[in-house]
C-alpha cells in the first residue's frame, strides 16, 4: 500500500498540449476518480501513470519511489503497478484460473494466491475452469480486477472498466469492484467520464478540463460546493439564475424570488446555483421555503416531465421572466406537461460572480 503523487505533468503529441501541468495526490488505500468528458486527457493520465507514455515534464511518485522524473523514467514492468483497461482484455484462449495468474511467478502460481484473490473480487472459486467467453460482463470485468491484484501492486489504475456493461450490471460491478479494492487497501484510479459512478465509488473526485485539474475534493464537496460554474453544471445537473446580490449581502433577487446565498457577497449581479432536487412544488398558499418565510413561492408551466419510476425531472418555465429550470420529484405523482405550478427553493444557494 502506497500513496501516488503527480508533479507538474505536461504531455502533448504533435505540438497539441493534452496535459497542462497536473499535479495530483492520491492517498494510499484511497481511490481517486480521473472524471472528464472524452478528449480532456483522463486516459493519457493514466498511461502516463501506468509508464505505457513518457511526459514531456514533471514528476511522478509512488510513495518514496520515484518512476518520473527530468531524468528517470521507470518501465512499466517495474513500476508495481495494476492495470485494468476496458472491457477487462482477458486472454480469450486461457481460463480464469491462467488469467488471474498469469503475471505471477510460477512459485505463487501452486499456492493459494488464485482463491484468495478470486474471494476477493467475490467471484465463486468454481469458476476458476472456465474461459472468458463463459462468463458475464460483470464477471471478466472482476478477473481483470483479479490479475491486477494478484501481483499485490503498488498502484491499481482502471480505465473506464465498466463503460460496456449495461447501466444496472455496471452498478453492480462498480460496487463489488471498489469492496475488492477496499479490502485490499490498494490505492487506486479510477478513469470515467460517468459523474455517478465517480460520485458514488471515490474517495475523491479529480474533474479534468482541457489538460488541467480544475478541482480535487471529496464527492460531498464537490457537489455542494463546484470550484466554477463550468464544475457546477458537468457535475450533477444544475441551474444557473442570473440574480442581483441585494444590500444586505447574504441574499439576490432572482426569478424564483430573494434567495439566501451561502457565502455573503457585495450588491452587483451573480449565477446562483440551484440543484434539481432543492426546488419544491408547492401549493400557492404555501410560503417559500428559501430562507425568507413570507415571501410568495414563483409561478412556472411545465414544459416536459422526463419520468424514471423512482423520481422525475420536471422542466420548468418560469413566469413572467421566462427563466427555465428542472426540479426533481419523487416518480409517485409528477405533474401534467402545459400545469401552472408554484415554485419555492430549499435552503441555500451558492453564487458566483457573473461573468
Amino acid at each position: 500500500m502506497t500513496s501516488l503523487t503527480m508533479t507538474g505533468v505536461r504531455k502533448g503529441f504533435a505540438g497539441v498540449p493534452v496535459l497542462c501541468g497536473v499535479d495530483l495526490d492520491v492517498p494510499q488505500g484511497s481511490i481517486t476518480a480521473v472524471l472528464g468528458p472524452s478528449g480532456c486527457g483522463k486516459t493519457t493520465l493514466l498511461r502516463i501513470l501506468a509508464g505505457f507514455l513518457a511526459p514531456d515534464a514533471g514528476r511522478i511518485a509512488f510513495g518514496d519511489t520515484v518512476v518520473v522524473s527530468d531524468h528517470r523514467h521507470v518501465p512499466p514492468q517495474l513500476r508495481r503497478v495494476g492495470y485494468v483497461p476496458q472491457e477487462g482484455a482477458l486472454f480469450p484462449h486461457l481460463d480464469v484460473a491462467a488469467n488471474v495468474t498469469f503475471g505471477l511467478p510460477r512459485r505463487a502460481r501452486r499456492g493459494d494466491r488464485l482463491g484468495a484473490v478470486l474471494d476477493l473480487v467475490e467471484l465463486p472459486r468454481a469458476l476458476a475452469a472456465r474461459r472468458p467467453h463463459e462468463l458475464s460482463g460483470g464477471q471478466q470485468q472482476r478477473v481483470a480486477l483479479a490479475r491486477a491484484l494478484a501481483p499485490g501492486p503498488a498502484v491499481v489504475l482502471l480505465d473506464e472498466p465498466f463503460s460496456s456493461l449495461d447501466a444496472g450490471l455496471r452498478s453492480a460491478t462498480g460496487r463489488a469492484i471498489t469492496r475488492a479494492l477496499r479490502a485490499a487497501s490498494a490505492t487506486a484510479v479510477l478513469v470515467t467520464h460517468d459523474q455517478d459512478e465517480a460520485l458514488s465509488l471515490a474517495d475523491q473526485v479529480a474533474v479534468m478540463r482541457d489538460g488541467t485539474l480544475a478541482q480535487v475534493a471529496r464527492p460531498v464537496d464537490l457537489y455542494h460546493a463546484p470550484v466554477d460554474t463550468a464544475v457546477a453544471t458537468f457535475v450533477g445537473g444544475a441551474t444557473l439564475l442570473p440574480a442581483t446580490v441585494t444590500r444586505s449581502g447574504d441574499t439576490a433577487r432572482s426569478a424564483l424570488g430573494e434567495l439566501q446565498m451561502v457565502d455573503p457577497l457585495p450588491p452587483g449581479p451573480v449565477s446562483l446555483l440551484v440543484r434539481p432536487e432543492q426546488i419544491e412544488l408547492v401549493a400557492a398558499a404555501t410560503p417559500a421555503t428559501n430562507g425568507r418565510p413570507g415571501v410568495e413561492p414563483a409561478v412556472a408551466r411545465v414544459s416536459e416531465v422526463c419520468f424514471y419510476g423512482h423520481d422525475a425531472a420536471v422542466h420548468l418555465i418560469v413566469a413572467p421572466s421566462g427563466t427555465q429550470v428542472v426540479a426533481r420529484v419523487l416518480g409517485v405523482d409528477p405533474p401534467e406537461v402545459g400545469a401552472e405550478v408554484h415554485l419555492a427553493v430549499r435552503g441555500c444557494v451558492r453564487a458566483y460572480a457573473a461573468s
